[in-house]
């Protein structure tokens, strides 16, 4: 039972992008569960560890439903300023509710973590662990698909939350050509005037906590995704500190720098400072049984890297057709009976171990990446 609010979520909205009408008996099924979860957790039952994670794909949920039945021109409520998709009653209460406790339930860094507790939240109450750049990309994620909904974030915690996450960033990093997507089809492209970017990614918990955190890539592309959708949502805002996007934009550069530093399609990279890990932090994740070169959770970081770079409109890390590349593995590693399973579990630097392959939400993970299901803004995000 653990985690079936999220996994039904993530199975849901995987099942709409795949092409499943919404009026498809298991998608039907899949909300009527979820609406009846999405009751009982904001009440404060049957409350899951993973409610930001939960509530947040329950929200991506409510926002493509609403997409594709508007699309058809089936909405079953009226299309408004507040609601702009017509949703129903109960999904536009939904979409509110999640949306006010996604806005409420930031820790005291700005950003998201594991709640301890649900109802009656507080900031002061001592009830968060410590964040995290997992939750809290599927947070801004969320909170995208409420604003989507007709939901609004202030301008003044944009402003917190971009600074929580350019702060989580690492401070140093290799410098790296910059590549557009422009250049990478270019033979004639000189090196000596090309834009150059400090490889700069993310770590589970920022490395400013004093906690010994590898970079990983899964972790990076959620940091740089977040970084996008802050940026969507101040861009062309009144109110916003200047300078902010600009700063938004060296976070978002650097951390594609990062990615193509480290490309990877095969697993999901780790690195640490500038790329390379200290001897000493080696041989403390050695002890522990840890695999240096990977940080598993190979599905998981496929569709963050897909969020990421299809949000940010880029086709191409250096020279590698990252779709292409990504895609062929996972058609080539799909199983006979249409799932896949992430089998790199050994190797979860500085996380915890002993959890089994999960095949739905692996499967999840894969199809989303092969779908390219990431919402696209409607104006280009990244700087010329």
């Amino acid at each position: 039972r653990l985690h079936r609010f999220g996994k039904t979520a993530l199975a849901t909205l995987t099942l709409l992008h795949c092409g499943r009408a919404t009026d498809d008996p298991v998608v039907v099924e899949g909300l009527r569960f979820l609406r009846r979860r999405w009751r009982e957790t904001m009440s404060g039952h049957g409350l899951e560890g993973g409610a930001t994670y939960s509530l947040s794909l329950f929200l991506m949920t409510i926002h493509l439903l609403g997409e594709r039945r508007l699309a058809a021109g089936d909405a079953p409520g009226r299309v408004t300023r507040s609601n702009p998709l017509g949703l129903e009653s109960w999904a536009r209460a939904a979409a509110r509710s999640v949306h006010r406790w996604l806005l409420r339930t930031r820790g005291r860094d700005g950003l998201y973590s594991y709640p301890l507790r649900l109802a009656g939240a507080s900031q002061a109450a001592g009830w968060w662990t410590s964040s995290d750049l997992s939750n809290t990309q599927y947070a801004m994620l969320g909170l995208w698909a409420g604003t989507l909904c007709g939901e609004r974030v202030e301008a003044g915690t944009l402003e917190a939350i971009a600074e929580a996450l350019l702060t989580a960033q690492q401070t140093k990093g290799r410098y790296v050509r910059r590549v557009t997507d422009h250049d990478a089809r270019r033979k004639d492209v000189d090196p000596a005037t090309a834009v150059r970017d400090r490889a700069r990614g993310f770590s589970y918990r920022s490395l400013s906590m004093g906690v010994v955190q590898p970079v990983t890539g899964a972790m990076t592309a959620g940091g740089l995704s977040s970084l996008l959708i802050v940026k969507a949502l101040v861009q062309d805002r009144e109110g916003i500190e200047e300078g902010l996007v600009a700063r938004l934009d060296r976070g978002i550069w650097d951390s594609i720098a990062w990615l193509t530093l480290h490309y990877d399609v095969a697993r999901n990279p780790v690195g640490y400072g500038g790329g390379t890990i200290p001897d000493a932090v080696r041989r403390q994740f050695e002890a522990r049984g840890d695999v240096i070169d990977s940080a598993g959770w190979h599905a998981y970081y496929l569709y963050a890297l897909e969020r990421a770079l299809v949000i940010g409109g880029k086709r191409f890390l250096g020279a590698h057709d990252w779709y292409v590349e990504g895609a062929a593995l996972l058609i080539d590693s799909q199983a006979a009976d249409g799932s896949w399973r992430d089998g790199v579990r050994k190797g979860r630097v500085g996380l915890g171990r002993g959890m089994d392959p999960d095949p739905l939400v692996d499967t999840c993970f894969s199809l989303l990446f092969l779908e390219r299901a990431s919402l696209r803004p409607r104006s280009p995000l990244l700087a010329r």
